[in-house]
């Protein structure tokens, strides 16, 4: 098959859904698969097509914007035209990539299958997640409710989905997997001394604080043993910040992002890795340090004890105040009978997440579709969409008859913050309805200006936009980061 995966990041980042794919690339194309990938050209720079371990990835820039969206529609039109794809999985639903997915499966007669991964849905434990789908629910939304299947990487996912979607009957688990054997097989990051992995997104629910904290505290505060905090996030530079106050400099090593060879190699190095979220999807994190044979100390939140196989899959801490997570760290370093227990264990586990085994039951649920996906339509749900939709249904010079996108008077404190605070204010006051503009945001916002400078207040609203932070504080945040990592270097 011809198979066109969508995802709303793909490489050069990594850590999220888009890295089982990339490992299981080459196993699909010795089957006779041909693998292609649509995502959003982040960050920057990137070119519109690329190959990458044998996928060829397709980039069209990011779109929130009326005559965004317009040009999204024409660039996945062109790029479906030439792929001619016989089936199209969305991996992670942030938008819009899920919706031109839908529009690209219908004009072509071909099954579109949704998966829904961590941060896709509104999550009670977690706000975060629900700015991202409030941002883009206009889009996604019915997108979901009219693709073929939508199906969820882990039970709990299945849970969250069913609490925004009480409509739709059943949701299939679809986990994603790994390639055991490049962790198994990593060459150890070396390291002066033992350490502790977190490879996290730098995000308030990950809680990598808590680790940080409990470096401090005096059960393991002796101990021979360093933290590296690998991964990147709006915490960045509070998490620097943190470590520095509480005199870690010398033991809390921050690393950034790192490609999956350095986070296979870091993870074999490891002597244990901390999982301590607060709220988590899946947690693959943990079976890719099961394969590597890495203890695994981590809460039992979201779909991680899932994803660890239960019970004998971790240490499992309930408490992650900084003396109790200490306390659970220092037994999983010392004792030897633990250690030996969560190894063999883990590894043992860990192949049932071989993303060769399970990417051909994906195959299985493309074919079952096929003939259900070349009768069915599209059905617009907004004046919009409906446009949109005539984009591919008719020659590529259409254009939407709505107009250019109407915005809300915007404030002058993002006066020549160019298309960057356009996208901002527009997630603010359209798509989340929050016009007012209060004289303590006006006033964050001008103290930014004359600290950074617009061209790096710009990046900050890009990456705000994307995410549906639409306040000023958390341009702050990004802000710390910026600071951090200049500081830093």
């Amino acid at each position: 098959m011809k198979i066109l995966y969508v995802f709303s990041i793909y490489l050069p980042l990594t850590g999220g859904c888009q890295d089982p794919i990339d490992q299981a690339a080459p196993y699909m194309t010795s089957r006779g698969h041909e693998i292609h990938v649509l995502t959003k050209r982040w960050p920057q720079g990137l070119p519109d097509t690329e190959d990458i371990n044998g996928v060829t990835v397709h980039r069209v820039d990011s779109a929130i914007l009326a005559d965004e969206l317009e040009r999204m529609a024409h660039d996945v039109k062109q790029i479906v035209r030439e792929v001619q794809p016989d089936a199209i999985h969305v991996i992670g639903l942030r938008r819009p990539l899920p919706f031109f997915a839908l529009l690209a499966a219908r004009w072509l007669g071909v099954p579109v299958v949704m998966t829904v991964g961590g941060w896709d849905v509104p999550d009670p434990d977690d706000p975060e997640p629900g700015k991202v789908w409030t941002s883009g629910k206009h889009l996604i939304r019915n997108a979901m409710l009219q693709a073929d299947q939508v199906n969820a990487a882990s039970n709990d996912l299945t849970r969250l989905v069913r609490l925004e979607f009480p409509e739709l009957g059943d949701i299939p688990v679809m986990r994603v997997g790994i390639d055991t054997q490049l962790f198994a097989e990593a060459t150890p990051t070396p390291w002066p001394r033992p350490y502790v992995l977190s490879l996290r997104r730098l995000e308030d629910s990950k809680q990598v604080d808590h680790v940080i904290r409990a470096f401090a505290e005096p059960a393991i505060k002796d101990h021979d043993v360093d933290l590296l905090v690998v991964g990147d996030g709006q915490q960045a530079g509070t998490l620097r910040r943190l470590a520095r106050d509480l005199g870690l400099e010398e033991r809390v090593h921050f690393l950034g992002e790192v490609d999956i060879q350095q986070a296979a190699s870091l993870m074999k190095g490891a002597a244990l890795t901390a999982v301590v979220s607060r709220a988590e999807g899946g947690g693959l994190v943990n079976v890719e340090a099961q394969a590597a044979g890495t203890p695994v100390l981590a809460t039992r939140v979201g779909g991680i004890t899932e994803y660890l196989g239960g019970d004998k899959g971790a240490y499992f801490i309930d408490d992650t105040s900084p003396a109790p997570l200490a306390e659970g760290i220092r037994r999983c370093l010392t004792d030897s009978a633990l250690r030996t227990s969560l190894i063999t264990y883990g590894r043992q586990h860990a192949e049932v997440f071989e993303t060769r085994h399970l990417v051909e039951g994906y195959v299985d649920v493309y074919r079952s579709l096929e003939p259900v996906a070349r009768s069915r339509g599209f059905e617009p749900w907004s004046k919009l969409t409906a446009d949109l939709w005539d984009i591919f249904r008719g020659t590529d010079g259409a254009q939407l008859h709505s107009g250019q996108h109407e915005l809300t008077a915007r404030p002058a404190e993002l006066d020549g913050l160019g298309a960057s605070a356009n996208r901002w204010w527009y997630t603010r006051a359209e798509i989340f309805g929050q016009k007012d503009w209060p004289e303590f945001e006006a006033h964050a916002l001008r103290q930014l200006r004359d600290e950074y400078g617009d061209e790096v207040v710009e990046g900050l609203l890009a990456e705000a936009a994307e995410w549906g932070r639409i306040d000023a504080s958390a341009l702050s945040v990004y802000a710390e980061s910026v600071r951090e990592e200049a500081d830093a270097s």
